[in-house]
């Protein structure tokens, strides 16, 4: 009889992780070895330039809002010229 595979519920979240990590260790691989040197660094990099992208469209949304509030402001004052 064929033993059926399962999943523990933790394993789930190590998948969501990364799937690379999970099948590597579902292989017998164990976390100390270079395989898993280089994926934690490419995860690294991974997070700075997340975090190098977050940090970027927040100051285009403070420019949208800034350019916004000029354009406006530019507006009321050429409808305040033309009134008077």
């Amino acid at each position: 009889m064929q033993k059926i595979p399962y999943i523990r519920a933790s394993e789930i979240a190590e998948y969501y992780f990364c799937p690379v990590a999970w099948f590597l260790y579902r292989q017998g691989y164990k976390p100390e070895e270079k395989i898993f040197e280089n994926g934690y660094r490419k995860h690294v990099k991974l997070g700075e330039t997340i975090d190098r992208v977050d940090r970027q469209i927040k100051a285009a949304v403070i420019l949208e809002v800034i350019g916004i509030f000029l354009i406006l402001t530019a507006g009321i004052l050429i409808l305040g010229e033309i009134l008077l």
